[in-house]
């Protein structure tokens, strides 16, 4: 049995004076006593994406102030009346849509702004552009806040992912266009949603992400047909992965390529109203007129490139590289470029490493997207005039590669440097090109 231990005289004092002291602090008044209560676990995972919300609250505070300033394009009144033919045709039968020479383009956004338009009854000109740029806007900052998510998740770096927002949403020739351009900009704005979502489905391999990843894919395609290359895109990763993964059970990457595809067929049959009569026939039709951009269409006409007049059909293949360059900031394209050099290089160090369902995947997919649409423009001799507003969609493929670029010398001991440079070099082309 232990034997009980003798307290010495100051052993016992220690214990009273700790009681006294606490009688005391229980004696005093307090007047209000503060507490902040703790997030909710469910929420607590929210909190990176707090700087990417409050951007984008700023940017629709910023968008709100100036939407009245910018006009109505060229074009815009045109592709408002082919909402409308889709529109009169879904909910009053009209045979317009398929009288009338068609542009091939994809009415998912435009048919989208119909019916805010008959919803809210607006009649007066003024107020259906108003509205037009205004939801073309906000739909251009949801991209951008989508590209937050896609940079995070990707980096687990809110700098790198505030800069990846800045980059996409005040780019300086995108930022007009996300007013008036209602093919272009939502067709780039769902490309970078349909990525995000693309990111998620991948890692987490659920088969209800990829039926919601087709959804995405079937609009984005309803918008523009390109987006039919990113559908082939996936489905090859998907097939990787089925073929890697044979020795095991096949049943869930099976049906996350069926699942896929049922979602993408559903939603770009639903959003596409030229569709609806021989589906097959006029989609083949519509993608051989992307291909060339000009069948059906007159839309060869003589434009200014380098100090000549030169006709849309026969401009040189330096036309996209040549917009391209004067019209981003040289900080950002030395990033992107240099980003493009280092994933390639990695991809030759670690090729296994970028054909499994990695991260790494993601940026080959990313340099995929990239590049492959310049190429099919040049090698189709697809015709493009306007600037470069054709391969817009490019664009935030090209701001992820570059915030590779960045994540990359993060890593190394100048992260300080590449810190403070990016921001001053932001903020003087910000600068310049104002």
């Amino acid at each position: 049995m232990a034997k009980k231990q003798n307290k010495t005289p100051i052993q016992q004092a220690v214990p009273q004076a700790k009681t006294v002291a606490q009688k005391q602090q229980d004696n005093v008044k307090v007047p209000f006593k503060l507490e902040i209560p703790s997030m909710p676990r469910k929420l607590s995972g929210l909190t990176p994406y707090l700087p990417g919300v409050i951007l984008f609250i700023i940017s629709v505070i910023i968008g709100l102030a100036v939407y009245k300033d910018y006009g109505i394009s060229w074009d815009e009144p045109e592709q408002r009346l082919h909402g409308l033919q889709s529109y009169n045709y879904i909910f009053h039968g009209n045979q317009e849509l398929f009288t009338t020479v068609s542009d091939h383009h994809g009415m998912g956004f435009e048919l989208l702004l119909v019916i805010i338009e008959k919803l809210f009854r607006l009649s007066d000109t003024r107020d259906i552009y108003l509205m037009r740029h205004l939801f073309t806007h906000i739909f251009f900052l949801i991209g951008a806040l989508s590209l937050y998510i896609l940079a995070y998740r990707s980096f687990r770096n809110k700098f790198i992912a505030c800069l990846g927002f800045i980059m996409l949403a005040f780019a300086p020739r995108l930022y007009a266009h996300s007013f008036f351009n209602t093919r272009d900009i939502p067709f780039l704005s769902m490309f970078i949603i349909t990525l995000a979502c693309c990111q998620v489905a991948f890692d987490k391999n659920k088969p209800l992400l990829f039926f919601i990843l087709g959804l995405l894919c079937g609009y984005t395609t309803s918008i523009r047909i390109m987006g039919i290359m990113l559908v082939g895109f996936i489905i090859l990763f998907l097939f990787v992965d089925l073929v890697t993964k044979y020795k095991e059970k096949l049943q869930k990457p099976i049906l996350n390529l069926l699942l896929f595809s049922v979602g993408f067929v559903f939603t770009l049959y639903i959003a596409w109203p030229y569709l609806w009569r021989n589906t097959v026939q006029n989609f083949i039709e519509s993608f051989n007129a992307f291909a060339h951009f000009a069948i059906g269409v007159n839309l060869t006409f003589v434009i200014l490139f380098n100090g000549h007049y030169v006709m849309t059909d026969r401009l040189p293949w330096t036309y996209f590289p040549t917009w391209f360059l004067i019209t981003n900031p040289e900080v950002w394209l030395v990033a992107g470029f240099g980003g493009v050099i280092w994933i390639i290089i990695d991809f030759f160090k670690k090729p296994a490493t970028f054909l499994k369902n990695s991260r790494e995947r993601n940026f080959l997919l990313y340099l995929m997207c990239f590049i492959v649409p310049v190429l099919a423009v040049v090698l189709l001799h697809s015709v493009v005039y306007n600037d470069w507003r054709h391969l817009y969609f490019v664009y935030p493929s090209f701001v992820l590669i570059a915030l590779y670029f960045v994540n990359k010398l993060a890593q190394t001991r100048y992260k300080k440097i590449v810190g403070g440079g990016m921001c001053c070099a932001d903020c003087a082309d910000r600068f310049f090109y104002d």
